[in-house]
C-alpha cells in the first residue's frame, strides 16, 4: 500500500524520550563500571546516596560523585569517614596511614576524610 500525501508519520515522543533516558542511563553505567575496573576503592552513585541519606547531610552524594572527588580518590585515596563540625578531631597520621580532608561546602562545614597507605 502507498502512503497517500495527506498522511504523515507520528513521532511518539514518549517513545523517544523514554529511549534518550535508556541510553544515558546505559552512558552513564558504562562510565562508573570503567572507573570501578580502574579503581575499585572508588565510592560508586548509589552507596553515595545511602551515605547521604544515613548521615543527613546536604550534597555529599553530589560531592563523592564529583569528577574533582573521583579524581582524588583515583590517586588512591579511600573513603574514610565523614564529620560534621560539632567536635570532630581528625585522626593522627600514623606509620601506616595517611589522611586527607575535603570540605563538602554545603553551608555546614561539613568534612569528608580519606586515608591511604603509606
Amino acid at each position: 500500500m502507498a502512503a497517500h500525501p495527506e498522511w504523515t508519520t507520528v513521532v511518539n515522543t514518549r517513545k523517544l524520550k523514554r529511549e534518550a533516558k535508556f541510553e544515558a542511563r546505559k552512558q552513564e553505567q558504562e562510565k562508573w563500571k570503567a572507573i570501578l575496573e580502574e579503581c575499585p576503592h572508588v565510592v560508586l552513585p548509589s552507596r553515595a546516596e545511602r551515605l547521604k541519606q544515613r548521615l543527613n547531610i546536604t550534597n555529599l552524594d553530589k560531592k563523592l560523585t564529583s569528577d574533582e572527588w573521583v579524581n582524588h580518590q583515583k590517586k588512591g585515596w579511600i573513603y574514610f569517614k565523614t564529620f560534621k563540625p560539632r567536635g570532630y578531631i581528625l585522626p593522627q597520621n600514623t606509620e601506616l596511614l595517611e589522611f586527607s580532608a575535603l570540605e563538602i561546602e554545603n553551608g555546614w562545614g561539613d568534612k569528608v576524610v580519606f586515608y591511604r597507605l603509606l
